[in-house]
């Protein structure tokens, strides 16, 4: 075993079990105490939940290999909503054999809602 976390309801309680755990260990364990990171995952810890998330590594990953074309890539406040037309959604929902033409639809209609 080499990384370990101990999540416990109280200081004490961790501090027990991990305790225990060095008495049987040839090393020393090391108490981190309150994690904001453990082996490459985020840690948020709050009072009603415990969060595990990526948000660091994506943007180490994404930043190596360039795919952020700034640093915060700007959002749009508001989804854009869908086309409602009958033959939009037909073409949505039965797609013809050739795929570039429903890329067409879909794009010439994003750029249209862009635009606006």
């Amino acid at each position: 075993m080499d990384d370990f976390a101990v999540a416990c309801a109280d200081k004490e309680t961790a501090e027990k079990v991990i305790q225990a755990i060095d008495e049987k260990m040839t090393i020393q364990i090391k108490n981190l105490d309150l994690l904001t990171r453990f082996n490459g995952i985020d840690i948020l810890q709050a009072k009603q939940y415990i969060k595990l998330y990526n948000k660091t590594y994506i943007e180490k990953i994404s930043s190596r290999h360039h795919w952020l074309v700034e640093e915060h890539t700007p959002m749009h406040e508001f989804p854009i909503p869908m086309n409602a037309e009958n033959d939009y959604k037909r073409e949505l929902r039965f797609p013809k054999k050739n795929l570039n033409i429903t890329k067409k639809v879909l794009d010439s209609d994003i750029d249209k809602r862009l635009e606006n």
